[in-house]
């Protein structure tokens, strides 16, 4: 599970002031969840509200499509929109765009003035195909994400310091193997705030309108469904990244919005399985979901969530949610607690921001509420990075599973040949080498978009490299060695990844988690 999938619904939300003052309220791990539609009539499963907690809102983020292999609910298509100022930059905030190569810079293939291309093109020169594309390069934004103000307020994520030479790095070893589609891959880098809506708003006009570059990887700062929307349903742009949001929404991208990670709908069904036969549901239990009103995540928590747990044998299954606001995550949560404590809930499975489950642990020691839990990559629940700060006394020996690599390394086991990879990228342009999957999230997160789906994709696109042509090839990519994750296929209509898992154990002795299985095939 990478640091870049971790960043959500708080920091999505809240604004630099917001983020200090709870930041201090908390006095633990900040982080967020997921972007916002509201939730349309759908069954739900024997559900509750927390008090003070209102109904799922819509804050105009996306829209959804369909059902497809992907695995969604087929909500109809809605029109999106986005929240906050929609103001051009002139310039990246920090790091700024990589300096255009002189003239030349052609690979073996374009100087020879021709290339083999995709099956079914024609061999002849190389042209300006597509925004963004000449002969001889191909422009590609690269979205860091600025969690300053974190460090500020004293949550230190702990990530490497060094993702612009990293983000080098990788661009120079593809460019060295070819490019992409006989090109030349010119770099443009930004820097955005994950806690303004408007700053992603603005990166997206800036890599599009401004700098006119043919696709966009990003690591998952960028993580409203309104924006993610804005590359890739409003402006057909191929988006490589690690934050899936739900089947429907990704389908809705029609093979422009590709990810590592599986989708939310993916991780739901993945639990409903696990959960059955890591023995968490063996019939007649009370389960309990804290969650939020966010959508698209609310929507997937009550038409797949709930009902897996229902199919698995759990007696009830009651969801409690605070209300889609950074602030919810603190004032709402006793009441929620209270609710599943009343209900006499015996299981719990978490689905909002750490640091709403952060306030509900406390609060769950402080009434003296202690059920089961089960973790899962929903939310980043099965990460070292977000529950490091969790009380032993509610978290010790929580089990779940994890499609990614959590509890990996303690296992004993070292660095995967993809993530050797990465590494080796790396220590060759003289930057550290990846010792630990957490502080390397990020840079995991940008060499798996980047070199194992932005490049691949458009040379499987061939040398005609257009948008359309790029969507096309990305979802025949077959099976990827990705360094994220464990299992990676892409087929048409499957648009993420994350197809095995494994459980995984937390220990206090660690404040993190250990893989107790081997990964097995996830069906869904």
């Amino acid at each position: 599970m990478t640091p870049g999938m971790q960043i959500r619904l708080w920091l999505r939300q809240a604004s630099k002031t917001q983020v200090g003052v709870t930041a201090v309220a908390l006095a633990g791990v900040v982080v967020l969840l997921v972007a916002s539609l509201t939730t349309g009539g759908h069954h739900r499963a024997s559900t509750s509200v927390a008090a003070g907690a209102g109904a799922a809102t819509n804050t105009g983020q996306g829209a959804l499509a369909p059902a497809t292999p992907e695995g969604g609910t087929g909500t109809a298509p809605v029109a999106g929109g986005t929240s906050g100022a929609a103001a051009v930059v002139s310039a990246p905030t920090t790091g700024g765009a990589a300096a255009v190569p002189g003239a030349g810079g052609t690979t073996a293939a374009t100087a020879a003035g021709g290339t083999t291309g995709a099956t079914g093109q024609t061999a002849g020169p190389l042209t300006a195909s597509d925004r963004g594309v000449t002969p001889t390069t191909v422009k590609i934004g690269f979205l860091i994400a600025n969690v300053g103000g974190l460090d500020q307020g004293g949550f230190a994520l702990g990530l490497r310091t060094d993702i612009g030479q990293a983000i080098d790095a990788f661009v120079d070893d593809a460019n060295k193997h070819g490019g992409m589609a006989g090109r030349k891959v010119v770099a443009v880098k930004r820097t955005e705030d994950p806690t303004n809506q408007g700053d992603l708003k603005a990166a997206c006009d800036y890599m599009l309108r401004d700098q006119q570059v043919f696709g966009v990887v990003d690591s998952a700062s960028n993580i409203y469904a309104a924006t993610q929307r804005c590359y890739t349903i409003d402006n057909k742009t191929p988006l490589a990244h690690v934050y899936a949001l739900s089947a429907d929404f990704m389908t809705a991208g029609g093979g422009y919005d590709m990810t590592t990670t599986p989708n939310l709908d993916r991780i739901a069904k993945f639990v409903g399985a696990a959960a059955k036969q890591m023995g968490f549901v063996k019939g007649g239990e009370h389960v309990g979901i804290f969650t939020d009103a966010c959508e698209p995540s609310n929507t997937v928590i009550r038409k797949v969530m709930a009902p897996a747990f229902k199919a698995d044998g759990a007696a009830t299954v009651d969801i409690a949610q605070t209300d889609c606001d950074p602030q919810a995550q603190t004032s709402q949560v006793p009441n929620a607690v209270l609710q599943m404590k009343t209900k006499n809930v015996d299981r719990m499975f978490m689905a909002t921001s750490f640091v709403g489950v952060q306030n509900f642990l406390t609060n769950a020691d402080a009434q003296q509420f202690h059920p089961k839990y089960f973790a899962s990559d929903y939310d980043g629940m099965a990460a070292d990075l977000f529950t490091k700060n969790f009380p032993p006394t509610q978290w010790d020996r929580t089990q779940g599973i994890s499609s990614g690599y959590s509890g990996w390394l303690r296992a004993g086991h070292g660095l995967t040949p993809a993530q050797k990879r990465c590494s080796d990228i790396l220590v060759a342009h003289g930057l550290p080498a990846m010792k630990d999957d957490a502080a390397n999230g990020e840079v995991i997160s940008q060499c798996d978009a980047f070199l194992n789906i932005m490049v691949p994709a458009a040379k499987a696109a061939g040398a005609n490299l257009t948008r359309a042509g790029w969507a096309q090839a990305s979802q025949r990519l077959g099976h990827v060695d990705v360094a994220g994750f464990q299992s990676c296929t892409y087929a048409p209509g499957k648009y993420s990844c994350g197809d095995s898992y494994a459980s995984v154990e937390w220990r206090k002795e660690f404040q993190g988690y250990i893989q107790i299985s081997g990964y097995r095939p996830a069906n869904a």
